[in-house]
């Protein structure tokens, strides 16, 4: 287990050196990691958004105005979909809809605690592992990034 853990990781190093080398090499700056990480980032929203409907639907809880917001949430993140060929509205719409799907988030992980029904019982995993690839992903693409315009200067 530990060879594959070692292997898999010197893996993913080499794979990361030698993707900024050809980004060094070519004076390229490409959006891929960035469309990556944006990609799922709009997974998780609408992952989180699906599991507050079932949450909703299994507890009969009846709030209003939460369910108007999530209604908007929805909306602006099925429109912010629409334009994911076009780097600049994808990017700036997903970052503004990740800040209002904050206290979705909020209400989930809150009412997660006291989940009876067993609806949420895994999205703090997945919650704590989404952050975690969306970081480490974020970090990867960072150092690269950093390592080709300290080279081109």
């Amino acid at each position: 287990m530990n060879k594959l853990l070692i292997s898999g990781i010197h893996h993913l190093i080499t794979r990361t050196i030698n993707h900024g080398n050809r980004s060094v090499n070519g004076n390229v700056y490409f959006y891929l990691s960035e469309y990556i990480i944006a990609v799922f980032y709009v997974i998780f929203m609408y992952y989180s958004i699906l599991k507050f409907y079932k949450y909703k639907r299994i507890t009969k809880d009846n709030n209003i105005e939460m369910n108007r917001f999530v209604i908007f949430v929805t909306l602006l993140l099925i429109m912010d979909s629409m334009f994911y060929f076009e780097y600049s509205i994808f990017h700036r719409y997903r970052s503004f809809i990740m800040m209002l799907i904050l206290p979705i988030i909020g209400f989930l992980l809150e009412s997660s605690k006291k989940d009876e029904s067993g609806v949420l019982k895994n999205y703090v995993k997945n919650f704590q592992l989404f952050y975690l690839i969306t970081y480490v992903s974020a970090i990867t693409k960072g150092n690269m990034i950093g390592l080709k315009f300290f080279i081109l200067n």
